[in-house]
């Protein structure tokens, strides 16, 4: 994750997203991706209006990913970031696929297909910005890693 995006707090607490430069609109606490809303300060999140019932890994999984669409986020990185927990990549990946395999669970219409959060294979993983997941040449998108 770069300068311009940086997911704060854990645990039970609060957290708080900051971005500058974001083409997204929001709120200092709120990130409207399309139909999905982030209600950072409330830790909650609607998918065309209806509430998701987010574990609180799955909500600062999905805050990270979704506060810097398009970038693509490392596997540590991510792992540190939503986790606080340094480690190699191998296992990065392993942990984090079973918190994304949930979490795509309860957010996607199909998740084998998912179309919000995809899998660079080899790399981390990345929220898909609406237009591209709408837009022409979606389904050529990267979807899982193996």
């Amino acid at each position: 994750m770069d300068d311009h995006t940086q997911l704060t707090g854990g645990g039970d607490s609060p957290s708080s997203l900051s971005s500058t430069d974001h083409q997204y609109p929001r709120t200092d606490d709120t990130l409207r991706l399309g139909d999905l809303h982030i209600d950072v300060r409330e830790r909650r999140v609607t998918l065309r209006g209806r509430e998701l019932a987010l574990t609180p890994i799955e909500f600062r999984l999905l805050a990270v990913l979704a506060s810097d669409p398009g970038h693509l986020v490392d596997y540590c990185v991510l792992a540190e970031q939503v986790l606080s927990y340094r480690c190699d990549e191998g296992e990065a990946r392993a942990i984090l696929r079973v918190h994304v395999m949930n979490l795509r669970r309860k957010l996607e219409e199909d998740p084998q297909g998912p179309r919000y959060i995809v899998c660079i294979r080899g790399n981390g993983y990345r929220f898909i910005r609406p237009e591209e997941a709408d837009g022409p040449g979606a389904e050529r998108l990267p979807r899982e890693c193996t």
